[in-house]
């Protein structure tokens, strides 16, 4: 059976994305560790050097976005086997699985 070895990271939806940005970089001493403000997402780590991000801030695509402000939350898992497992064990739970997606630093199931 796979196994959650711990979070990796969350993502929240937000109505100002600069603002947090600067709350979480400047107020909480967070690294920004990658960015596309044009796209409206900002990626921020405490630990830069072992982890590329463990906040994820996504600009909310309406003002009053009628959905909950957390966008997503990251599961670390030992092997890609483990994604694999866990994917198929959401379906047999009767989850809607969005897409899947390899973004280069992890892959991941939404």
């Amino acid at each position: 059976m796979p196994e959650i070895t711990g979070l990796g990271h969350v993502g929240l939806f937000c109505h100002d994305l600069r603002t947090m940005r600067d709350f979480y970089a400047r107020v909480l001493g967070l690294t920004i560790s990658d960015e596309d403000l044009e796209r409206g997402i900002c990626f921020l780590s405490a630990a830069p050097e072992a982890e590329h991000h463990e906040l994820a801030l996504v600009q909310a695509k309406e003002p009053a976005q009628k959905t909950h402000n957390v966008q997503q939350v990251s599961f670390k898992v030992k092997t890609l086997d483990d994604v694999r497992g866990y994917y198929h064990r959401l379906l047999d739970a009767g989850v809607k699985i969005d897409r899947t997606v390899t973004h280069g630093i992890a892959c991941s199931v939404y």
